[in-house]
């Protein structure tokens, strides 16, 4: 992998936080973001999985980092079952799998809907929301077999049960009402035999297609990987017939360019060159190094040509999940999955495989599939953070009120006092999670509020600024020094009566006590400048 003239930016967080709100010892992933170009931005979404004996208190969870390294989302599990495919539909709304249905949130992170197959289990794979708002997703389906003709079990050549349980794939359209209106069972198109045989453990319980990924081709028919066959499937849409068959024991193409070959593959995707893209695990039958890998297909003359492969480690094998993006500006997106060896959960290159950025764990945790969002279709409206004085004593607060609150101090309250210089931040309910609030540097603990918010710095622009707001018992007030000496703050309520007024200091901070007022709207104004505040 080429890293000549590349700057290596190492972000490291370990958190271990207390919630009040769920009541239990939160552990989030030991992980290095190494960043390589700093001049890429966006948002790598996630979701956490342990794959050996995890820290104590770990939970899993869906994540949404920053380019910088930042968690500034989070969305904890901690009693079960986890969530995997976590990610942002073309439609702009956000899905993922947990306990038999899909479900779908809107830009606040909210639930707003939940979709899964109709008469059977619904696969945790993959959702795919087309764009006519219908939904392309897997299922599940159990039958009996008898495989006592089949010595393919147990890696010896043992025969399998005459009454197996035989587990297949199938694929479902749903319109946007959840009515089916496209249906195909593997059983029906399908031969037992097809499968490899090495996926072959339990003569009595057999995952048969272990079908992985579904993609609604440009051409309006169906691609499906199924991992236990090797195989990339091509369905019509209208009749449900195989179209062909590529890769596994059935194969109809000639690789050119590749002497490999997919085995166990993930996650197959037709971009916009028209080429497909899937990540090949490389496990099992023939083993080769993990890697993403793009084919230009002939579908008429059967050829697939290897045009692009990323292949991190030739040692390293994936034993199960993993993904291969395509992004915008012709990068990708590796996701190792449930790697072999080692703590690399993803790889990031551009269209030379130069590294962007590489995501790793210090333990044993992986990621069921990885994305990256150059952008994002709706604003992470993330809570800005405002500083006010008090006395002599300086506070952080949000400027929107909350039902709880997490700071990078530990401490758990509305609104915490700043007694050193440092990086302040805060976690706060945001739909189904916690969202990271603008970064505060304090810099100058003489005053402590002459430094603003890293990502939005507050300007006066006729406007009155006052924290808390909503209020309890006291406002800070903040305006531009004019250098009057008679400056008179007005404060009046909804029906326009006065019912506080002073003549302000020239400083531009003035503190009101707001515990005698009743609940409800104020408003401010000092001269031109008008201002509003909520007492509750």
């Amino acid at each position: 992998m080429k890293r000549k003239n590349q700057k290596i930016i190492r972000v490291l967080f370990f958190f271990i936080f207390f919630m009040p709100c769920t009541g239990y010892t939160q552990n989030f992933p030991d992980y290095t973001l190494n960043i390589y170009d700093s001049a890429v931005t966006g948002y790598y979404f996630l979701t956490t999985r342990n794959l050996g004996s995890p820290v104590p208190g770990y939970v899993p969870m869906q994540l949404i980092l920053n380019t910088g390294g930042e968690v500034v989302y989070y969305n904890p599990f901690p009693n079960g079952p986890s969530s995997v495919d976590f990610k942002v539909q073309p439609n702009g709304k956000i899905s993922y799998y947990r306990g038999n249905k899909y479900f779908i949130l809107d830009s606040t992170f909210t639930i707003i809907d939940s979709v899964s197959c109709t008469g059977y289990y619904t696969d945790s794979h993959d959702l795919q929301i087309l764009n006519n708002n219908h939904y392309l997703l897997l299922g599940l389906q159990d039958t009996t077999m008898d495989l006592s003709a089949y010595n393919y079990f147990n890696h010896n050549g043992s025969p399998g049960s005459q009454t197996a349980n035989v587990t297949a794939d199938l694929i479902q359209e749903l319109d946007s009402n959840k009515n089916v209106v496209f249906e195909w069972h593997s059983l029906s198109h399908f031969q037992f035999d097809d499968v490899d045989e090495f996926w072959l453990n339990s003569p009595n319980n057999v995952d048969w297609t272990h079908s992985n990924a579904i993609e609604m081709d440009t051409d309006g028919n169906i691609l499906l990987s199924s991992r236990h066959f090797n195989e990339i499937t091509k369905i019509d849409h209208l009749t449900g017939t195989i179209i062909w068959r590529l890769g596994g024991k059935e194969n109809e193409f000639t690789f050119i360019n590749d002497s490999l070959i997919f085995r166990g593959q993930h996650d197959i995707r037709r971009i916009a060159n028209g080429n497909i893209t899937l990540y090949d695990n490389g496990q099992y039958t023939n083993p080769h190094g993990a890697r993403g890998v793009e084919y230009a297909l002939d579908e008429v003359n059967k050829t697939a040509t290897l045009v692009w492969s990323y292949t991190h480690d030739p040692s390293l094998v994936s034993y199960a999940t993993g993904n291969n993006q395509r992004v915008s500006g012709s990068r990708k997106l590796i996701n190792y999955g449930n790697r072999s060896f080692g703590n690399l959960c993803f790889a990031f290159v551009d269209s030379l495989n130069n590294p962007v950025a590489e995501l790793l764990f210090s333990d044993s945790s992986a990621t069921y599939r990885a994305f990256f969002y150059p952008s994002l279709p709706w604003n992470m409206n993330r809570p800005q953070l405002s500083c006010y004085q008090q006395g002599t004593d300086f506070f952080l607060a949000t400027t929107t009120p909350f039902s709880s609150y997490l700071w990078s101090t530990g401490s758990t309250t509305s609104s915490i006092q700043v007694s050193v210089t440092g990086t302040y931040y805060v976690y706060v309910p945001h739909g189904e999670g916690f969202i990271k609030s603008e970064i505060f540097e304090v810099l100058n603990m003489t005053n402590p509020c002459s430094t603003t918010s890293i990502n939005e710095t507050e300007k006066y622009t006729g406007s009155i600024l006052v924290y808390p707001n909503p209020s309890a018992s006291f406002i800070a007030i903040h305006y531009p020094d004019s250098g009057e000496k008679n400056n008179v703050l007005n404060v009046t309520d909804i029906t326009g009566k006065v019912i506080f007024k002073s003549i302000l200091p020239v400083t531009g901070n003035f503190n009101l006590e707001t515990k005698n007022f009743k609940n409800g709207i104020y408003f401010l104004r000092i001269g031109s400048l008008t201002g509003k505040f909520i007492k509750n």
